[in-house]
C-alpha cells in the first residue's frame, strides 16, 4: 500500500510538471467614477479575481469574480474572460482582455440618478487593452488602460414597481476605469 501512494505521489508530480507555468490567479483593484447630472457619486473601487489557464501560449482563458462597493449597497460580477498576449518587449507587452459577463447591483443601483437603492442585473461585453510587465518567471503586474463596453441591463424600481430595461455603450480612456493588478504564473 505504501508503494502505491508513493507512485501516486510520484505521478501527481510529474503531471503537476507537465502543466507548469499555465495556470493563472489574478488580482486587481478598479477605480470608476462616473457623474450624472446633479449627482456628486463617490469613486466606486472594485476588487477582483481570475482565475484562468494557458490553453496556448498567448491565449488565457478564466473564470472571473468581482465585488464593489458604491455609495449604497454593493455588486457582484462573474463570468468567463480570456487575453490574449501580444508585442512582447523583452519585460514588457501588450494584452487584450474580454469577456461576457453577469452582474448584480444589490441596493445599489441608479436610474437616471432618481430611485436610489434599486436592485438591478446586466449582462455586459467588454474589451480591455492592458500593459504588462514581468517582474518575474511567475510575478507581472499590469494596467488596464481602457475599455469598451455594452452592456444590457433591466431594473424594477422600489416605490414604483416599474420595469426599466437599458442598453449601455462606453468607451473609456486611461483615467475613466483604470484597472491595475497582479498576476501569479503556477
Amino acid at each position: 500500500m505504501k508503494r502505491v501512494f508513493i507512485v501516486g505521489i510520484m505521478l501527481l508530480f510529474s503531471c503537476a510538471g507537465i502543466f507548469a507555468q499555465n495556470l493563472t490567479v489574478d488580482g486587481r483593484v478598479s477605480f470608476r467614477n462616473e457623474v450624472w447630472d446633479n449627482s456628486d457619486a463617490p469613486t466606486t473601487i472594485s476588487i477582483g479575481l481570475t482565475v484562468g489557464y494557458y490553453i496556448i501560449e498567448d491565449l488565457n482563458i478564466g473564470l472571473n469574480v468581482s465585488y464593489s462597493k458604491p455609495e449604497n449597497g454593493f455588486d457582484l460580477v462573474l463570468g468567463p474572460e480570456f487575453r490574449y498576449n501580444f508585442l512582447k518587449f523583452e519585460k514588457a507587452y501588450f494584452s487584450l482582455f474580454g469577456g461576457l459577463y453577469y452582474s448584480s447591483s444589490f441596493g445599489a443601483y441608479f436610474f437616471n440618478n432618481n430611485y436610489r437603492e434599486n436592485d438591478a442585473n446586466m449582462v455586459s461585453v467588454a474589451l480591455r487593452p492592458a500593459i504588462f510587465f514581468t517582474i518575474s518567471k511567475n510575478i507581472e503586474v499590469y494596467w488596464r488602460f481602457a475599455e469598451f463596453y455594452y452592456s444590457y441591463f433591466w431594473v424594477t424600481l422600489k416605490g414604483t414597481n416599474q420595469d426599466h430595461k437599458a442598453n449601455t455603450f462606453r468607451l473609456s480612456g486611461p483615467f475613466g476605469n483604470p484597472s491595475f493588478g497582479l498576476v501569479f504564473r503556477f
